[in-house]
């Protein structure tokens, strides 16, 4: 569906995962909005047709091949309508692509997760090592200190 999203985390290049990252949620979230809008109007089309053939079953059922017009008759004529059919498997093609788009907006907020972790472990790694911000400044006032002595 167009864009390649890589669910791999390139360990050495975070700012531009990060980068990356925020169009690949925007753009899958774009693509599951329109799955979704998929799956509303297939479902509408597919309950506008039953009840048209319904309908059209009830005005002439001699046409649809019913002697005696009950709604369990009715509704085994639509069942087996091969447009019905069709809709139908229209709609569970499009509620498998919602599916799909759905696991990957998920598989990248599970990403998400890794990356700010990530992010997380580097920050404690570099913050806490001596050579880093105020530990240096402390060593460094310290050894003036000693100086001075």
């Amino acid at each position: 569906m167009g864009r390649e999203i890589n669910f791999d985390i390139d360990k050495m290049n975070i700012v531009e995962e990060l980068e990356r990252h925020a169009g690949d949620i925007a753009h899958v979230g774009e693509l599951l909005a329109e799955c979704k809008g998929a799956v509303y109007s297939k479902s509408a089309a597919l309950k506008a047709a039953r009840g048209e053939l319904a309908q059209a079953i009830r005005a002439d059922p001699l046409d649809y091949g019913i002697e005696k017009v009950t709604e369990a008759a009715i509704t085994e004529a639509v069942a087996g309508d091969a447009k019905i059919k069709k809709l139908e498997a229209a709609l569970a093609y499009a509620q498998l692509e919602e599916s799909a788009e759905f696991g990957r907006l998920e598989a990248l907020r599970a990403k998400t997760a890794m990356l700010q972790s990530l992010v997380s472990l580097h920050n404690t790694l570099w913050f806490g090592s001596p050579a880093s911000g105020a530990g240096a400044a402390a060593r460094k006032q310290k050894a003036r200190l000693e100086e001075i002595d």
